[in-house]
């Protein structure tokens, strides 16, 4: 058995389940869920061969702090960021150093003033706009 659905009937989170899955895959043994919720410390999957329990798995991440904070500065609640005084949709890409409160409202700053200028170049062909780096004012 490969861990079948056990997990996805259980409601793992994302990111668990993909791990039960990866574990179950590479394996060939059976990974199921641990984790209930009835206590802390409760490692999140069991690994088991036939009947059984041969190992305990705990999903864990390693992320930069510091990326996170600046994705959830600039994507606030997992939304759209949408400003509706901006005529066009924008896309934009950080660089991976980009860091820092000031940089929502730096990067609002530029889309303005791109804005504006498609917006004055109404009368012919809107131009496209691709930016490969910015700096705001007295960055270094």
């Amino acid at each position: 058995a490969t861990g079948g659905a056990a997990g996805a009937e259980c409601g793992l989170p994302p990111e668990e389940e993909w791990a039960r899955r990866m574990v179950a895959t590479a394996t060939g043994l059976r990974v199921v869920q641990h984790d209930d919720g009835s206590a802390d410390g409760m490692h999140d999957l069991d690994l088991f061969d036939a009947a059984h329990r041969i190992g305990a798995i705990e999903v864990t991440a390693a992320v930069d702090g510091e990326l996170i904070a600046l994705w959830n500065l600039i994507n606030g609640r997992g939304e759209r960021w949408i400003e509706p005084a901006l005529k066009g949709g924008w896309m934009v890409t950080l660089d991976l150093d980009a860091r820092g409160k000031g940089t929502r409202k730096e990067t609002l700053g530029l889309l303005y003033e791109l804005d504006l200028l498609e917006s004055r170049a109404s009368n012919r062909v809107a131009p496209r706009w691709s930016i490969s780096t910015w700096s705001a004012p007295g960055a270094s």
